[in-house]
């Protein structure tokens, strides 16, 4: 058998590749048709908008469009408010920022109230959207505002400045007021030039007038969330003193503006050489805060100034701090401060509720009262001054009317011309009367004590005056006068009963002199004076009887003398019995 032979070779035949089509060409969607017709039709409006703004802006630069915005603006104001607006021409520089020349407004009756040579701002319009208004630029040149009192259609006193600006249609009391729900954010606030005036009627003398106003680089805020405004400015008083005044303020409300809490990073307030600075916080909606008052100065020619020509009552420089503090309804103020050489405190309170009560305390010490009030005596005083009360107290030609008690101690007290000084009273003031509790004094070396009460038209008083020494009150009474002493020696008493009124009193009086000379020409002891005077201070009548153990007349000697005087202004009629070296004397007659 020989070897297998090997198979034959086949052919195999594998399946190809499938067969690839090319797809057949998709057709375009009617959304994608109408996306893209959208798009390019916002884009066209956007265009055309855009041009249309360009060519707004465009016109508004010509004269014709400047003079057209200024009719309309004018227009618009007019159906607005009361007052009568004008401008005679706007123009339009940049993009949005608006000038406005020869800017009037009058009130209803034409009196001119506030107008000015130009009036710029910078507006923002792409914040417009989104309820904001941010203006980067307000500035006012020569503007002139004169404010004047009238009386309005319901009878009230109001101004032309308010007249003005009344709306001409009284808003209803459910429209929403927009303004309140938009932001306002205003910086390079700047006035130049400017002046204003306030006038008890139309064309009177202002009595507050304002000249070459200035100010530079403030800005305000308003959300309903924030306020906030900052300003410096300055200027020249003339009404009712001419003075250099300047104002700066910086505060922040956070919160609505009636609830918010105010932070007062600073105040400043200057005028002449006088001023004060002030920074606090208060929340508005509990009323409760404190505001410090630091680097208060008062000069008195500042005050001088404001007074109208006549001189004021400081005499000299008063400077110190104070704190206010609200808590709802009750403010407390403290005040240190330094005058006349010495030392002020004052601490003050009172409660704004229908009737207020108050309270205040002043505290002197080592004050010189010449040195603080022109009116003031030289010297040094240290005292105390306190008094509380109901309501406002007030002063009229028929004197003070209130609710209120008081004590006043003053001394140790030294006068020029009077000495030392010591003084004490309690008193209460009910209606228009005054009840003294007590009133001692001791002066010019007297000692006086008082009490009762006393009114404008009535008083009831009982009177005590002692002079221990009457070599010291002659002594005092020539330094008052700046005369030598007078020459007198003893002691008296003096005690008298007042009634009628303070003008037209009515004295039952007794006076006591155990001893009294005075030089060679006057001398008795146990001297003794009763009766009654009154009448008009200046012409006095009344009866008197006086009696002694002996009287020296010059050269005549009076053993137990009796005078009785009537005395009828400016005639006495005297009749006089006493004994004398030869036997009795009896004289009478008129002097």
């Amino acid at each position: 058998m020989g070897e297998p032979h090997p198979p034959e070779p086949t052919t195999a035949h594998l399946p190809g590749p499938p067969v690839v089509r090319p797809p057949a060409p998709r057709q375009k969607g009617r959304g994608r048709r109408i996306g893209r017709a959208v798009g390019l039709g916002i884009a066209a409006l956007f265009g055309l908008v855009l041009l249309a703004i360009v060519l707004g802006l465009v016109w508004l630069h010509t004269g014709n469009g400047a003079r057209s915005l200024g009719i309309e603006v004018t227009k618009q104001a007019q159906q607005a408010i009361q007052g009568r607006l004008a401008v005679s021409r706007i123009e339009v520089r940049g993009f949005l920022e608006v000038c406005a020349d020869a800017v009037d407004l009058r009130d209803p009756d034409g009196i001119e109230v506030l107008r000015a040579e130009r009036a710029c701002v910078h507006v923002n319009p792409i914040a417009l959207k989104a309820h904001k208004i941010m203006i980067s630029e307000l500035r006012l040149v020569r503007p002139w505002i004169d404010i004047a009192t009238v009386t309005g259609p319901d009878g009230k006193p109001t101004t032309t400045l308010s007249r003005a600006l009344a709306p001409r249609e009284p808003p209803q009391p459910d429209q929403q007021k927009g303004p309140f729900a938009w932001v306002i954010d205003v910086t390079g606030i700047s006035l130049e030039q400017g002046s204003v005036a306030m006038r008890p009627a139309p064309k009177e003398t202002p009595s507050f007038a304002l000249d070459r106003v200035d100010v530079r680089d403030g800005r305000a805020h308003y959300a309903a969330d924030k306020t906030a405004a900052a300003l410096a400015l300055s200027g020249q008083l003339l009404q009712p003193g001419k003075l250099p005044i300047a104002v700066g303020v910086d505060a922040t409300v956070d919160g609505p503006t009636n609830t918010g809490k105010l932070d007062l990073r600073e105040a400043r307030i200057s005028a002449g050489k006088s001023g004060a600075r002030a920074s606090g916080s208060l929340d508005l909606g509990t009323r409760r805060g404190t505001v410090e008052i630091r680097d208060l100065r008062l000069f008195p020619e500042d005050l001088d100034a404001l007074s109208r020509g006549k001189p004021g009552a400081l005499s000299g420089e008063v400077r110190g701090q104070a704190t206010v503090r609200l808590e709802g309804q009750r403010v407390v103020t403290m005040a240190r401060l330094e005058a006349g050489g010495g030392k002020v405190a004052l601490d003050a309170d009172a409660t704004l509720d229908q009737g207020p009560r108050w309270s205040v305390a002043l505290q002197l010490d080592d004050v010189d009262p010449a040195a603080v009030a022109r009116a003031g005596p030289n010297g040094k005083v240290t005292g105390r001054v306190e008094a509380n009360g109901k309501g406002t107290p007030t002063f009229d030609e028929h004197g003070v009317r209130g609710d209120l008690h008081a004590k006043v101690h003053l001394g140790p007290a030294h006068l020029e011309r009077m000495g030392e000084m010591k003084a004490d009273l309690t008193a209460d003031v009910q209606g228009r009367k005054a009840l003294i509790r007590a009133f001692t004094a001791t002066a010019l070396g007297l000692r006086l004590s008082m009490h009762g009460e006393a009114a404008f038209d009535a008083m009831a008083l009982d009177l005590d005056v002692q002079a221990p020494d009457l070599s010291a009150v002659g002594k005092a009474i020539g330094t008052f006068r700046k005369t030598p002493s007078i020459p007198l020696a003893g002691s008296a008493q003096i005690s008298a009963h007042l009634t009628g009124s303070p003008k037209r009193p009515q004295a039952n009086l007794h006076l006591r002199a155990p001893r009294f000379r005075q030089d060679a020409r006057f001398a008795g002891t146990n001297i003794a004076i009763d009766g009654n005077l009154g009448g008009n201070l200046k012409a006095p009548d009344g009866k008197l009887l006086v009696t002694a153990t002996d009287l020296q007349l010059g050269q005549i000697a009076l053993k137990a003398p009796r005078i009785d005087m009537q005395l009828a202004w400016p005639m006495a009629h005297l009749r006089v019995a006493s004994g004398v070296s030869e036997g009795q004397m009896q004289v009478a007659g008129d002097a």
